[in-house]
């Protein structure tokens, strides 16, 4: 089931997406109007964009960030030295890049931290007896 807007009153109405049903051909169930898609009217999100590369991961989008200032990685592998990237790379906004400047401790976040912030839910949770663990 997909929606549908009618064209005079504006109410959504489900109608069935079947292969070979197109839209043009229903009217709507309310005033017997022309149905039109849910984003019909709105200007495109992605018009005038073109797709870059991402310097992190190589994946192109869209919808990359471009940091103003040098940037890092917020969560990082300790087996591998921390890399600054220079301002205005575009990046993919789950990398999470910070400031530069940022002293690492100010980001602790760490997979051990999480793991034992876990740790601590379970033994919460089953000291409670809510009933996960």
């Amino acid at each position: 089931m997909s929606w549908a807007k009618c064209l005079t009153c504006g109410k959504q109405h489900h109608w069935h997406a079947a292969r070979g049903t197109k839209l043009v051909d229903l009217r709507s169930p309310c005033c017997n109007a022309i149905l039109v898609g849910p984003t019909a009217g709105r200007p495109s999100t992605t018009s005038g964009k073109r797709y870059e590369t991402c310097t992190l991961c190589g994946r192109r989008s869209l919808s990359l960030i471009h940091p103003p200032t040098a940037w890092k990685t917020r969560f990082f592998d300790h087996t591998m030295p921390r890399r600054v990237y220079e301002a205005g790379l575009p990046v993919h906004s789950w990398h999470e890049p910070v400031p530069a400047e940022k002293p690492d401790d100010v980001w602790p976040e760490t997979v051990d931290e999480w793991r034992e912030l876990r740790d601590w839910a379970r033994r919460h949770l089953v000291e409670n007896g809510s009933g996960i663990a």
